[in-house]
């Protein structure tokens, strides 16, 4: 649950800041470029990390890591470009937000009391 609560916090941080952060890079545009190409380095090494997983969460993996990659890519694009698009933030909500669900939804059920109570004959 802890790891829920801070992607939270980065999602209300990406939203409250993250177009400073954009205009702040396109003017150091080698240190927004830097930035940019080790989010897509860690994008790129999280896919093939999910190829790599339990079958079971595969598509999970690999689906969040390709939604981190846009990011960083949309996000190199923002500060080359100058233009201060809303595309890379919007794009980081949605892959924070994919992440958070994915984490809850890999948490284990717990089983109804009912299901214990089978009689066998």
């Amino acid at each position: 649950m802890p790891e829920v609560i801070w992607l939270v916090v980065l999602a209300v941080l990406v939203a409250a800041g993250a177009a400073h952060v954009l205009e702040m890079l396109s003017h150091h545009k080698a240190f927004g470029l830097l930035l940019a190409a080790v989010g897509v380095l860690a994008s790129v090494m999280a896919i093939r990390r999910g190829f790599k997983a339990d079958p079971d969460v595969t598509r999970v993996e690999v689906t969040k890591g390709a939604a981190y990659l846009v990011t960083a890519g949309l996000a190199g694009f923002a500060i080359v470009a100058g233009k201060y698009y809303g595309t890379p933030m919007v794009m980081g909500e949605v892959a924070i937000v994919f992440d958070i669900i994915s984490i809850l939804a890999r948490r284990p059920r717990r089983e109804t009391a009912s299901a214990g109570n089978t009689k066998s004959t």
